[in-house]
């Protein structure tokens, strides 16, 4: 949608309202797809009401209708500035996605528990395609997640929590459930239902520089020495263990191991630690190989579908998709 005048388009409290209807936003942890829509001019119109899912909006064909099962994306780039300063990001207003920001409200908190939403400096990460002990396809991540954030280098300090409830085959939208996470933050991801895995995967959307990195600690038996590695191959690779145990290359890198969490936390990235009194396994995701000193070149896709060259606005370079496997 570009090069549009769109007049009196209002806010109405509470409901899908405005230019842009933001209840579609539940396929990623992040969405970036604003970038396609440029030169938009607004007469009497907002932007868009800021939808949340579990807040029913009673409005036909519209995906807020209170449901705790799935969730919408938790941060919406804003290159064109509509909401807030061009560049930011559009975030509920929760200290899980705010905290360490520098963020301006841009709605209010609404009813039922509805948080508000604000326009936020930074860049966020999204998190989702869920693998437990390799009983699902990461289309069917159908578990209940439950993510801690910590405060920024100290673990012991909680500011925040994002949780998705559990669905079942078949359910209205039950395989959307990820999150969102800024760089330099510390997380925790728990799966409540389940019994800490020995295998799981993890994919990650938005990492592009060598500069980026956050810091996760992630539910894992302790009974298995967990090792880990990320790659950028598709689902149908990376999650065997032929690819798992075939060494760094340029493609897939090893993480190290390390004495501690706070050791991981200090280091430059990919390395980790296994609390196995505790049942967690602590990451520092990074994309720069700590001995290679080396850039993992994510493009490993220069073709599109049609078998073309792919250009800036292709999903491929937008999000730049990693795998991450404790295995």
């Amino acid at each position: 949608m570009r090069e549009n005048i769109v007049v009196n388009f209002p806010a109405v409290a509470g409901k899908t309202s405005g230019a842009f209807a933001t209840d579609d936003y539940y396929i990623r942890g992040v969405e970036k797809g604003h970038i396609r829509n440029p030169n938009n001019l607004f007469i009497n119109t907002v932007p868009g009401f800021r939808s949340d899912p579990a807040t029913a909006e009673n409005l036909p064909f519209n995906f807020a209708q209170g449901f705790t099962h799935y969730v919408f994306s938790g941060a919406l780039w804003d290159p064109n500035g509509i909401w807030g300063t061009a560049g930011n990001w559009n975030v509920y207003n929760l200290p899980f996605l705010t905290h360490g920001a520098t963020c301006t409200p841009i709605q209010n908190p609404g009813p039922e528990n509805h948080p508000g939403a604000s326009s936020c400096d930074g860049t966020y990460y999204g998190l989702d395609q869920f693998i437990l002990d390799k009983g699902n396809a990461y289309y069917d991540d159908l578990m209940a997640i439950d993510v801690t954030r910590y405060v920024d280098n100290d673990p012991s300090v909680e500011v925040g929590n994002w949780q998705v409830d559990g669905a079942e085959s078949g359910w209205f939208l039950g395989h959307m459930r990820h999150f969102a996470a800024r760089p330099g933050g510390i997380y925790q991801l728990d799966f409540p239902a389940a019994p800490p895995p020995t295998d799981l995967a993890v994919s990650i959307e938005n990492m592009l520089n060598a500069s980026d990195t956050f810091v996760i600690g992630i539910r894992y038996s302790g009974s298995v020495a967990a090792r880990v590695f990320i790659s950028t191959y598709d689902y149908v690779h990376y999650i065997t263990d032929t690819h798992a145990a075939a060494g760094s290359w340029a493609s897939k890198h090893d993480y190290t191991l390390l004495g501690s969490r706070q050791a991981v936390i200090d280091s430059a990235g990919q390395t980790y630690w296994q609390d196995t009194a505790n049942n967690i396994v602590w990451i520092k995701v990074s994309l720069n190989h700590p001995t290679l000193g080396e850039l993992v070149q994510f493009k490993s896709n220069p073709l599109g579908i049609d078998g073309l060259p792919v250009g800036p606005l292709d999903e491929h370079y937008l999000y730049n998709p990693i795998h991450l496997r404790i295995w």
